[in-house]
């Protein structure tokens, strides 16, 4: 703010000195007099304009700065839900499954919820914890509200309707989008027993699959980003959650759980 006055002064103070100067020249003639105070009153308001002018747009110009700032910087946010929906609906790659528990639990880690997602009014909401394999808590969402831990990611994008992160070791460890009809979902669960659940197209049919990896076996599938990077240069480009959201109408899914051995 404070340089913004200053600018706007100084823009003022030069253009009223040039001003006031060929006033006094002219002054002198008293034919010119007339004349000479028109155009010198016409002149210092064209200047106070072109002044507040640059006050704003300097202050315009800081104030996008700092939201893009706050926004390059922060860690947590809400999924924006793209219309309404009467039914919870769980979406993997687009094919979506019917949510069939009462309290819209797809996973649980024992008494913990894993993924959940059910109905706030006629909107979506989903819930889900992601782990690393040694139990520290990535990312977590809270009835669409997200949050990371900026101590274990490497990388974060988002937009109005997802968001993906990109854990230390630089794998996509999530992907959230709201669809409207249904929450997308793709990443990698950690279970306390060592075991993991990823939520993914099946690298072998290219079909939505739920897969199932006992402790000890690396996830099966490895999750091409769909934001570009690095976020703060590329800020919203998720071109992966457009493609997504361009499916909208989620089509039923495969009943059927892949189990690595």
């Amino acid at each position: 703010m404070f340089d913004s006055i200053v600018l706007a002064v100084a823009v003022f103070a030069l253009g009223a000195l040039f001003n006031v100067s060929r006033l006094i020249r002219d002054w002198k003639y008293a034919d010119r007099r007339t004349r000479a105070y028109r155009r010198f009153t016409k002149s210092m308001i064209g200047i106070a304009i072109v002044a507040g002018l640059a006050f704003v747009g300097l202050q315009a110009k800081r104030d996008w700065k700092a939201q893009r700032k706050e926004a390059e910087e922060t860690r947590e946010g809400r999924l924006e839900a793209p219309g309404r929906r009467l039914t919870a609906r769980l979406a993997v790659g687009g094919k979506s499954y019917r949510l069939t528990s009462p309290d819209g639990v797809f996973f649980k880690d024992g008494e913990e919820t894993l993924l959940a997602v059910g109905l706030d009014g006629d909107q979506l909401v989903v819930s889900a914890s992601f782990k690393d394999d040694q139990g520290r808590v990535i990312a977590k969402v809270i009835r669409n509200e997200w949050v990371v831990n900026p101590n274990l990611i490497f990388q974060r994008n988002y937009t109005r309707n997802g968001v993906e992160v990109i854990d230390e070791k630089d794998h996509v460890i999530l992907q959230v989008i709201h669809m409207g009809n249904a929450i997308n979902v793709e990443g990698t669960l950690h279970c306390s027993n060592g075991r993991t659940i990823q939520l993914a197209t099946n690298p072998q049919t290219h079909q939505s699959a739920i897969i199932l990896a006992r402790k000890g076996l690396p996830p099966l599938v490895q999750f091409a980003p769909m934001c570009r990077y690095p976020a703060g240069a590329h800020l919203g480009e998720c071109p992966g959650f457009a493609a997504t959201l361009g499916v909208r109408k989620a089509r039923p899914g495969p009943r059927k759980v892949l189990r690595a051995h």
